[in-house]
């Protein structure tokens, strides 16, 4: 059996726990506040960015080095790492990235997904892969470790600016050149940091945005202005 613990009982965290568990192999948790980790071979961290530290913490003090940790969140840190950052610096063992547009809802609702992979070594890549088996959530790995982890949190950003268009009430015409303006400047950006461009067109990236920049399940899609006159866009 696959002990496979996912670390966040939120609506991400609660999704995987129901595909996952559609292999027999999987032994699956899904972890909240509980006070203790279970033990685990695959640990899926399905939280906020700003948690990941701490959450690499309580992995590290009750899980073996042999423990494969999965890097789902997109944001930044607060001196601007990427998730991959904050995972790699924390932790010693194996690791992966997941990357690319998954919904919710929509995984919740059975629904197909596809995500790209990428990681330290082939071997934990594989292996986190073939969790997935059984599943109508398709991965596809990459080597572009670096562009993986930056397309997540670009995306972001960008979709947060269609979210104001679209509370705007600005045109499709508008969407369209504002998100070929997006996927310029993101190439740009994941090229600096090392990256390879072409990974900005990828499920990861360019799917990713289109995905949260339209949909009414987006979180950044719908952002919410920290003033006496917030609305939602």
């Amino acid at each position: 059996m696959n002990k496979v613990l996912i670390v966040g009982n939120g609506e991400l965290g609660t999704a995987l726990g129901k595909i996952l568990s559609q292999n027999e192999e999987n032994q699956v948790t899904v972890w909240g506040e509980e006070p203790n980790l279970p033990p685990a071979d695959v640990v899926f961290m399905a939280v906020p960015t700003t948690a990941i530290e701490d959450v690499v913490s309580k992995i590290e003090s009750t899980q073996s080095k042999g423990c494969i940790i999965v890097v789902l969140s997109k944001g930044l840190g607060a001196n601007g790492e990427t998730p991959w950052e904050l995972a790699d610096k924390n932790w010693d063992g194996p690791a992966v990235l997941i990357s690319g547009p998954m919904i919710a809802e929509e995984l919740m609702a059975g629904k197909s997904g596809s995500a790209l992979i990428a990681g330290s070594k082939d071997d934990f890549v594989q292996k986190v892969i073939s969790l997935f088996l059984v599943s109508n959530f398709h991965l596809s790995v990459t080597k572009d470790l670096t562009g993986l982890s930056w397309v997540g949190p670009l995306k972001n950003l960008y979709a947060i600016g269609l979210g104001i268009a679209e509370g705007q009430g600005k045109e499709m015409n508008y969407k369209g050149k504002y998100v070929c303006r997006a996927v310029e400047e993101m190439k740009e950006i994941v090229s600096h940091f090392g990256g390879q461009k072409q990974t900005v067109c990828t499920i990861a990236g360019l799917g990713d945005l289109i995905t949260t920049g339209f949909s009414q399940h987006s979180s950044n899609f719908h952002f919410v202005v920290s003033d006496a006159d917030a609305t939602e866009t």
